[in-house]
């Protein structure tokens, strides 16, 4: 008893329902990796300067070790073997890429560029890298304290309107 337009409204939002499931679960992917950007930052950088300016056997060193950042990891793993598995500098830029897409931050896609020019060139990127810790130290600092001035407003304000309630 449904009209013809109402049918195909709601064949169109079955058809999007797993699109839109996929889409929430990428973001919530790429939500609890970004998360984990300062750990894995800080352990790249530990390993890039104990393998000797080696971006392979850091990244290597980085997936082998029981570090906190399960979800980075798994992108860093496939990252790891697309790159010795490329033949050429763009698929070792497409491997980049998708370790950026997988990130979907700037950070992610400022190391996964760093990282490029690492494999391909031989490239110096510890200051790089030091440079995006800091970068992604000042935004979780905000954040922390975007999160307690909030917090604070909400207590001010569960105390404050049943004072004025009750002035008034």
């Amino acid at each position: 008893s449904f009209s013809i337009f109402a049918s195909i409204g709601l064949a169109f939002m079955i058809a999007a329902l797993p699109v839109m499931l996929l889409l929430a679960r990428l973001a919530s992917e790429r939500t609890k990796g970004s998360h984990e950007g300062i750990s894995l930052l800080t352990e790249l950088h530990r390993q890039y300067k104990l393998n000797n300016l080696n971006i392979f056997a850091a990244i290597e060193g980085c997936c082998s070790g029981n570090n906190n950042f399960p979800v980075l990891r798994k992108h860093l793993f496939n990252l790891l073997v697309r790159l010795r598995d490329s033949c050429g500098a763009s698929e070792s830029k497409a491997a980049a890429d998708t370790f950026a897409f997988a990130l979907g931050t700037v950070w992610g896609k400022m190391l996964s560029q760093c990282i490029y020019i690492s494999a391909e060139k031989g490239t110096d990127i510890s200051m790089a890298l030091m440079d995006i810790t800091d970068q992604l130290k000042l935004a979780y600092d905000e954040e922390q304290e975007k999160y307690r001035l909030n917090s604070e407003a909400s207590r001010m304000v569960a105390f404050m309107v049943p004072l004025l309630y009750a002035g008034s």
